[in-house]
This record gives C-alpha cells, structure tokens and sequence, in this order.
C-alpha cells in the first residue's frame, strides 16, 4: 500500500513523482482502520489498499459472488458533508459514467452504504503507471505513435461526450499487464463537463498538476479550456514518453507561464516525432489541432510550429473517419456548449459574399489543397463553402489561418458570429460569442481590418461564452 494524495491511482505498481512545485507539502494523511477482509454494501470484500490520502481511500476489492476485482474509491467519513469534496466526486463518477471506452478506466457504480458514504466503483486496472514506465527507459518513435492514438481514442470519446480531462499526465495513465496498448486513463476528478449548467468546484481558476498544464489553463490566450487543453497536456506527456523525462516547462507559476508562451524545446526527442509533437504543443490554442480524434494514426504529415509550410492531413485519417466526420467532430468538439441565441435586432449584417468556386477541387484533393500557399488555401475553402460544403470548408480554413491566412480566420468568426445574416450557413447548430472573438482577433493580429471591426461591434453582445 502507498500512501498518496487523492489522486485516482487504480494500479498496485505507484509512481513515487516529486511534487510538481518547490515547497509543495506532502499530504496529510489521517490514520485509517486496516479495511482488508471487510465486505462493503454486502457486495465487495476487500483485499487490499491501493491508496490513501487527505480525502479518502482507493481498495482494491473482489465481488463476491462473481470474483471480479474492483478498484473502489472512498471519501473520508468526516468529509461527507463537505460540499466541495463530495462535489469533486460526484463529478468524476458522472465523467466516467459518461465515456464508455476500453482506453479510459471502466466505471463500475457509484453507491452510498447505510451511513451515506459514497463508494465509487471502478475497474481495477493490474499495472505500472506511464510515469514508471518512462523513467525505466524512453519510448520509441513507434511506441510513442501507439500511445498516442491509444490515449487520443480514449480522450476523444471523453470530448464527444463532453468532458476534458484537464489534468492529463504519465501517473494518470495505467498499462495494464504493463502494456502500452492497453493503457487506461484514470483521474477524472478535476474534469470539466461541457454543458451550461456545469461549473467544477474551481470555477475558472487553475486545476490541473502544474508540470502538464496547457497555456491556456495558466491563464493565456484567453484562459477558455477545452479540448484543445487536453491535446496540449497529450504534446507534453508525448514528449516526455519520448525523452524518458518531463519536459522543462517551469517549476513556479511564473515560469510556467513564461514556458507557454513558445513550443518548447524539443531537441531532446528523435527527429522523426518533433514536428508532430510540436503541433500539439503551439502556445495558441487556436494553432493547435481542435480535434482529439483527428490525431489518431497520424502519417507524421505533421504541421510544425512555426509559419513556415506545414504538410498536410493524414490520408489514412481522412480515409478512416471521412471529411465530414471529421466537420462533425470539430461541430461537436466546438460546440458542445452552446445555447442557441436570437440574434440581435440591431445585429450587423456579417453576410459573406459569393466568390466563383474554384475548379476541380473535391475531397480527394485536401492533401494537395494543404501545400497550397495560405490564400490559395482560403481560395479553395471558399469553394467548398459556395458548394454547401461547410465542414470540409471549416477544415480547409483551420488550416490556412494556422498558415497565417487572416480571411480564413476571420470566415470561421463568422460561422460562430450571432450576428449572421438570416439564412447566412454555418456548421454549427448555435453562435458562440467568445469562439468569434477569438477567431476576429487572431485575423486582425495577422492584419485584417475588417476583422478588427467585427471585434470591436461583438463588445456587449450576448452568447454562450464557451464553457463555465
């Protein structure tokens, strides 16, 4: 049995990990009855302790009569009237309950006994950590690949459902018989879940391990977490898989923030994975890929961070999930959170005029569309978009506004504007005021006037305002 904080650690095998900030104390940990042999809700006996720490206990269980093995988590009796850490677990089990998905740890039930002490039960999963792992010896460029499409499945299906993980790091990753794939991602206790009515018990401010936070989460570029985020902290534990060591990306707050602010250096890794780990680890979200699911069996076609030309889309991620799945997962990934929202009876008009639709272009030719220089980029998006092709429009433009191309950022401000005109297409289902912002002020950095005056005539309206 190890002692630790209360993190979900569902493996006999911990990692010993230094504290994410100088200082940090060790928690405390209150002095618990031995619990082995005891069967709880006349279902569980357990056999053993996984863990304990400042809120509670993680055991390792049998079911009684089916011989399953379970790893249950438990709050501290005195901490059941805490609203806070009751809240805390309640959302890690509505998290789990909510993914259904071989990469991230199964959710068995959530039970009060006769007191009212909740008991979530969950897979019990036999393993080392990733963290352990990686300090054994780095992984290779191919089983860094196998990773990361192992993880990015499992924390797709979170973001499809609505859920960014939020404190993603190699301890909250388990290998089942010490196999990477079957790694399980556990730890949804800081989650945050995408629906209006939805804030965590941290409201806006940082949660998360300092050494895996993305820009965003130590307040940058807008400090709006979503996906995006847990892409980020996926670039960091990628690397650090690759390098047998974390990344240096500050131990102070400040320094923290001051890392974010660029890709990190990335020399320490094999050449062949640094332009793909360099594409989730852009400092602006708006840079990063803005799908989970669109990482998996990347062909190391990979943007690199600079604005310098980046290659383009895995073909066999095209052939395998299809342009508009691809559109529909952005839909879903950008959108989740939304409320539908009148427009303004004083709206102005951000109608986009008709341009002729460039010859030829058809799905099939998005790997050659994605060397095209930026404007011609946005040139061939606006043909999709005047055929009705409004997801593999929204593709094209991400890319040429991760290019430099204002104009394409500046139409996917519009597509989340609530001011379009009546009958003006988008592809998502309702208007998000600070996802056009957004969009408006990375085109007028890159110079768009026009973009500036859509910002600045956003100032009052009302919207969803991304997640809470």
């Amino acid at each position: 049995m190890v002692e630790n904080d209360d993190r979900t650690i569902l493996a006999g095998a911990l990692p010993t990990v230094a504290a994410d900030t100088p200082g940090d104390a060790a928690p405390v940990v209150p002095q618990l009855p031995d619990p082995v042999g005891r069967v709880l809700l006349n279902t569980w006996r357990v056999t053993g302790v996984i863990a304990r720490g400042g809120m509670g206990e993680i055991l390792r269980a049998t079911h009684v009569d089916q011989g399953t093995e379970h790893a249950i988590k438990v709050i501290l009796p005195e901490l059941m009237g805490n609203e806070g850490v009751v809240t805390l677990f309640l959302r890690e089990a509505e998290a789990l309950r909510r993914i259904r998905h071989d990469a991230v740890v199964g959710y068995d039930g959530l039970f009060r006994d006769e007191t009212g002490r909740l008991h979530l039960v969950m897979e019990f999963v036999d393993g080392p950590s990733l963290a352990d792992r990686i300090r054994q010896k780095p992984l290779t460029p191919d089983e860094v690949r196998r990773l990361r499409d192992r993880l990015a499945a499992g924390l797709a299906v979170a973001h499809e459902a609505g859920i960014c993980h939020r404190d993603l790091a190699p301890d909250n990753v388990l290998l089942a018989g010490g196999d990477l794939d079957r790694a399980k991602i556990i730890d949804f206790g800081i989650a945050k879940l995408a629906r209006a009515d939805h804030r965590t018990i941290f409201g806006d401010a940082f949660a998360g391990k300092l050494a895996w936070a993305s820009p965003e989460q130590a307040g940058l570029f807008g400090g709006a977490v979503d996906e995006r985020t847990d892409i980020y902290s996926l670039g960091l534990v990628l690397a650090a898989s690759a390098a047998g060591r974390p990344l240096d990306m500050g131990r102070t707050l400040h320094a923290a923030v001051e890392a974010r602010r660029r890709v990190p250096d990335l020399s320490g890794l094999p050449e062949e994975l640094r332009a793909d780990i360099a594409r989730l680890l852009a400092p602006d979200p708006l840079d990063r890929p803005h799908a989970m699911r669109a990482l998996i069996g990347g062909d190391g076609a990979a943007l690199p961070p600079e604005p310098a030309r980046r290659e383009g889309w895995s073909l066999r991620t095209l052939a395998a999930v299809g342009v508009a799945a691809i559109g529909l997962v952005l839909a879903i990934g950008f959108g989740f959170s939304h409320r539908m929202q009148a427009a303004s009876d004083a709206a102005v008009s951000v109608a986009m005029p008709r341009m002729e639709a460039a010859p030829g272009w058809t799905v099939a030719d998005l790997p050659r569309i994605a060397k095209l220089p930026a404007a011609e980029m946005y040139d061939a998006g606006r043909s999709f978009y005047d055929r009705g092709d409004l997801d593999t429009a929204l593709v094209v433009w991400e890319r040429a506004a991760a290019e430099g191309s204002a104009p394409a950022a500046r139409a996917i401000g519009r597509f989340y504007d609530p001011r379009l005109a009546p009958g003006e297409p988008s592809p998502f289902k309702s208007p998000d005021v600070e996802r056009a912002r957004a969009f408006y002020a990375k085109a007028a950095r890159l110079g768009d006037g026009e973009a500036q005056s859509l910002f600045d005539a956003l100032d009052g309206t009302a919207g969803s305002g991304g997640q809470g």
